[in-house]
């Protein structure tokens, strides 16, 4: 909270004496007898002492007025200061407290924030909408206690709304193993494992955070009783808990349990859409088809309203969904999205460059690409030491580029310094990997970056089917040769005994007919749009490389109310075409001359003046390179006039 000195702590004061003016009420003879009446109070054995009893009990108005009195005849009292700072966070009071935090801080005295002052002062910055601030405070919280629960807590929810999540399952652990935290911190960690795809982890914390003493209520009610203000909101309801203990079960195919499980709350859960549909799940599952007709009925067509939400089923592969799907499967099977990952036996065919390439931005290294059978390492020389990794698997088509993952002596996962990029020359051509820095800041890093846990998911999440299948070699999807059927079309168990068993809902997610452009762009958007704390501006040449986020910038998208999106102008289970004129004609079935948009129900489709029967692609979404994404061509799908594209008119 602490900033600047000098004539801010000037401020400050000021600031804290007008708010103390506020707090003791309203001038004259009424404030003068208020004041009295707390010099008295204050004056009694013991009373701050037990100011601070009185908070530790939760009793924030009691500590409050306690520390006022102690103010009112010390009042540099940092202690009394800090008490009245900590409740008012608690009370809600957050002008007030961030001025006496300010106080503190002003006051030269900034070492003397522990552990709970920073923990609240991150909450009062995270109200403000200043996430990096809070979790710099609440990181200062957990280096003066590492296991403070309310600190671990709130970096818990921070890393999960960033998609960070195994840093996010560490601090549940840590957070589980709290005294009063159990459940909380496994209710978390089911919530991440989940979210991990390892359902099996995911159903284990949940067990642990209901505890297994029948005769006493459960862990859950008990910290649910003892949730004071200001602390994270993360335990479930119970109806919430029985619905995510349902899906995981689903999703290990264990449907027999989930049935148990889901009968037994049919009642208490009347009304809930989200329940029936579940229900109609498991019991389609263990072959209870009136009920799963029932539950469907009750449903209130809840997969109508969620079209993209995967089933909670278990993953059958690619080659299973080819069964029956057999012509989409053949044209799905030879597109990049089949590419995009590779291991290393399947590069037999990758050209190598002839060792000993200088590093085309540091001179100083030296790099070599060994192939020995199905093995590929690279060694990296630089100031006399040798670096060397031997590839895990690669990532990228090799239409545009592919990038080589690897692991170091330490088993260490790096993202390797050199790419292969398909538009350097004809045959393709090797060169640094798009974001690394030019002159890299240590040796070993000049073999490549490491890769943290999440960043490596973040490669994998974008490039197969289910990244826990692929990253443990368990369950069908781990066959998958990159991303199959099911990264998009959600598990297929559910389907597959949906249509055996001839049920009225197909029980598949993704069906373009029942979704709208817009929530197909979200889906798309999982990997064609910035991932996690990253954000982009029409601005930023970056914008590019995210086609799902861009074209939600154009008016053609803000003015057809949500009716063209990616599946418009793209097949997904096939490249994209690569001539303009398909894409034209998709422009002209709404800026068309002769029908002036009548062809659709978009009002406002106005005629290209400048030549309103061809050339669109090339002036309005032209073809562009940006400098961060080095020799690689993107189409710009934020349609807009560019200015320095625009041939004359005619």
């Amino acid at each position: 909270m602490k900033e600047t000195r000098g004539n801010a702590g000037t401020r400050g004061r000021l600031a804290l004496g007008f708010i103390m003016i506020l707090l003791l009420g309203s001038a004259g003879a009424g404030l003068y007898r208020w004041r009295g009446w707390l010099t008295a109070f204050s004056q009694r054995a013991g009373v701050f002492s037990g100011g601070i009893e009185a908070y530790q009990r939760g009793e924030y108005t009691l500590a409050a007025d306690i520390a006022r009195a102690r103010l009112l005849q010390k009042p540099r009292d940092t202690e009394a200061v800090r008490l009245l700072a900590r409740s008012s966070a608690r009370l809600g009071l957050d002008s007030v407290a961030t001025a006496l935090f300010n106080r503190i801080g002003d006051s030269d005295r900034a070492d003397e924030y522990d552990p709970d002052d920073y923990y609240l002062i991150g909450c009062l910055v995270a109200q403000r909408g200043d996430s990096t601030m809070a979790e710099d405070s609440w990181r200062l919280s957990l280096k003066g206690n590492p296991n403070h629960p309310e600190a671990l807590a709130a970096l818990v929810g921070l890393h999960l709304k960033n998609d960070q999540l195994h840093d996010a399952a560490a601090l549940a652990v840590r957070l589980a193993a709290q005294r009063g935290w159990t459940s909380r911190g496994n209710v978390a960690l089911a919530e991440i494992r989940s979210r991990l795809g390892d359902h099996e982890a995911s159903i284990e914390a949940l067990r642990k955070a209901c505890g297994d003493d029948q005769s006493k209520p459960s862990l859950i009610d008990r910290e649910r009783a003892s949730v004071k203000p200001r602390e994270p909101a993360i335990l479930p309801s119970d109806l919430e808990l029985t619905k995510r203990f349902a899906r995981g079960l689903l999703r290990l195919g264990q449907a027999n349990e989930a049935y148990e499980l889901l009968s037994r709350s049919k009642i208490q859960a009347a009304g809930d859409a989200e329940f029936s549909w579940l229900l109609s799940r498991a019991s389609l599952l263990v072959g209870k088809m009136a009920d799963a007709s029932d539950a469907l009925d009750d449903s209130q067509n809840y997969r109508d309203d969620h079209p993209l939400e995967p089933e909670p089923a278990v993953f059958v592969g690619e080659a299973r969904c080819a069964e029956c799907h057999q012509a989409i499967a053949r044209r799905a099977s030879v597109a990049r999205h089949a590419r995009t990952f590779a291991k290393p036996s399947e590069l037999r065919g990758l050209p190598l460059p002839a060792p000993g390439i200088i590093d085309p931005h540091d001179p100083r290294a030296k790099h070599s690409l060994l192939r020995q059978g199905d093995t590929i390492r690279m060694e990296t020389q630089v100031d006399g030491q040798t670096y060397k990794a031997v590839v895990a698997y690669a990532i990228g088509s090799g239409d545009r580029g592919m990038t080589l993952l690897g692991r170091d002596d330490t088993n260490t996962l790096r993202e390797l310094r050199l790419s292969r990029y398909g538009n350097i020359n004809p045959s393709g051509g090797w060169d640094v990997t798009t974001g690394h820095r030019p002159k890299p800041e240590t040796n070993d890093e000049c073999l490549g970056r490491s890769l943290p846990p999440d960043k490596a998911r973040g490669c994998l999440l974008c490039h197969t089917t289910d990244t826990h299948s692929k990253e443990t070699g368990k369950g069908a999807a781990s066959a998958d040769q990159a991303i199959g059927c099911e990264r998009c079309h959600g598990p297929g168990g559910n389907h597959i005994a949906a249509v055996k068993a001839g049920f009225a809902d197909l029980a598949i997610a993704a069906e373009p007919a029942r979704a709208s452009a817009g929530e197909v762009i979200g889906l798309c958007g999982q990997c064609h749009s910035p991932r996690g704390t990253m954000t982009i501006s029409p601005d930023d040449s970056f914008s590019v490389r995210f086609q799902a986020t861009t074209l939600t910038w154009s008016r053609c998208y803000t003015r057809s109310g949500e009716e063209l999106g990616c599946l418009t102008c793209h097949d997904p289970h096939s490249d994209a075409q690569p001539e303009p004129s398909h894409y034209e004609r998709k422009c002209l079935a709404c800026h068309d001359s002769t029908t002036k948009g009548a062809s659709t129900s978009v009002p406002s489709a106005g005629v290209c003046s400048v030549n309103p029967a061809s050339g669109c692609i090339t002036c309005h979404m032209p073809v562009v390179t940006s400098t961060r994404v080095p020799h690689t061509p993107f189409t710009d799908h934020n349609i807009r006039v560019h200015l320095d594209t625009r041939p004359p008119k005619k």
